[in-house]
C-alpha cells in the first residue's frame, strides 16, 4: 500500500471533478474538521487597472500537515478556474441588465413613469413642474386669476375655483394658463423625434451603479453560501480592454467551501474510506 504522501501525489494529477478529485475534496475537510488544522485565503485584485475576469487571483494557506500541501496547492489552482467562470457568469448577468436597462422599450416606460412629456414639434422637454394648479400659486396671482375668470364668466371666485381644480387646468407662476396643447407622451411623437428623444435618455437609467445593486447583493449572497466573505464586486461595461467584472474577497472559509465543493460531485464509499485511510480514525 503506497504511503500517504505517495497516495496524495497520485491525486494531484487526476482532474479535480473526477472521483478522484471527490476524494482530494474530502480529505482536505476531514482534515479541518480537526480542531489542530485550518484553511483560509482571499481572492485579491492583482491589477487594480483591470476589472475583467483574470483581473483577480487565489491564495490559499492551511496549517495541515507538509504532506498536503500538494492538495492546497490542487485545491487553488481548481479554486481560481472556478473563480474565473464565476466572474464571467458575474459579467454576463450585469450585461444583461444593462442592455435591457438601454433598450428602447424600458427607455420608453421609465419616461412614462416620470411622468415627462415633449413638444410633439420639437421634442423639447415640457416641464410641467414650472406650472401649477390654481391652488398652489401665491396668494396674490390666484386672487387675480379668481377675479378676472368671474368677471368673465360671471361667477362667484368659488365657483370659478371649483372648476379650475376639477378640470385641471394649469398656470405659469403669473397667472396665465399654460398652453400644453403640443405635449404628448414619447411613444406619441413620429419618427426620427421619437428615436432622437429615447437616444437623448439613453442612459438615464445606467448613470449611476443603483441599477446593479440588487444583482451584486444577490451575488454576495450566493458567495457567502460558496465559502466567499467580505465581498467586493466591480464591473466596467463600456467594453474597452480591461473592461468585465470580477469579485474580490477578504475571507475564505475553507471548511465551507470544500462542502459546496462536495455539493458538485458525488461523494463515493470509496472516497469516504480512502479519507479514513489516508488521516486514520
Amino acid at each position: 500500500m503506497p504511503s500517504a504522501r505517495e497516495f496524495i501525489k497520485g491525486l494531484v494529477t487526476q482532474g479535480a471533478s473526477s472521483p478522484k478529485g471527490t476524494i482530494m475534496f474530502l480529505l482536505l475537510l476531514r482534515a479541518l474538521e480537526r480542531e489542530d488544522y485550518s484553511l483560509w485565503g482571499s481572492v485579491q485584485r492583482h491589477n487594480h487597472h483591470y476589472v475583467h475576469r483574470r483581473s483577480v487571483s487565489v491564495e490559499l494557506e492551511a496549517d495541515m500537515p507538509e504532506s498536503m500541501d500538494l492538495l492546497v496547492n490542487k485545491l487553488q489552482d481548481y479554486v481560481g478556474g472556478m473563480v474565473e467562470d464565476l466572474n464571467r457568469e458575474l459579467e454576463r448577468e450585469l450585461e444583461n441588465e444593462y442592455e435591457s436597462r438601454t433598450e428602447d422599450e424600458y427607455v420608453s416606460d421609465s419616461l412614462d413613469t416620470n411622468e415627462m412629456y415633449f413638444d410633439k414639434d420639437t421634442g423639447d422637454e415640457i416641464n410641467y413642474g414650472a406650472y401649477s394648479l390654481i391652488n398652489a400659486l401665491p396668494k396674490r396671482i390666484a386672487q387675480k386669476v379668481l377675479a378676472a375668470q368671474a368677471d368673465l364668466f360671471s361667477r362667484t371666485p368659488e365657483q370659478v375655483f371649483q372648476d379650475l381644480m376639477k378640470r385641471k387646468v394649469l398656470f405659469d407662476d403669473e397667472g396665465e394658463v399654460a398652453d400644453l396643447s403640443n405635449a404628448v407622451v414619447v411613444d406619441d411623437l413620429e419618427e426620427p423625434l421619437k428615436t432622437k428623444v429615447l437616444d437623448r435618455y439613453r442612459y438615464w437609467g445606467v448613470e449611476d451603479n443603483d441599477w446593479s445593486s440588487f444583482i451584486e447583493d444577490a451575488w454576495k449572497e450566493r458567495l457567502a453560501k460558496m465559502g466567499f466573505n467580505r465581498v467586493e464586486i466591480a464591473y466596467s461595461l463600456g467594453g474597452a480592454q480591461g473592461d468585465g467584472a470580477s469579485f474580490t474577497s477578504d475571507s475564505i472559509d475553507g471548511k465551507q467551501l470544500l462542502k459546496y465543493l462536495l455539493k458538485r460531485t458525488e461523494s463515493t464509499q470509496e472516497a469516504q474510506e480512502v479519507a479514513r485511510r489516508v488521516l486514520g480514525g
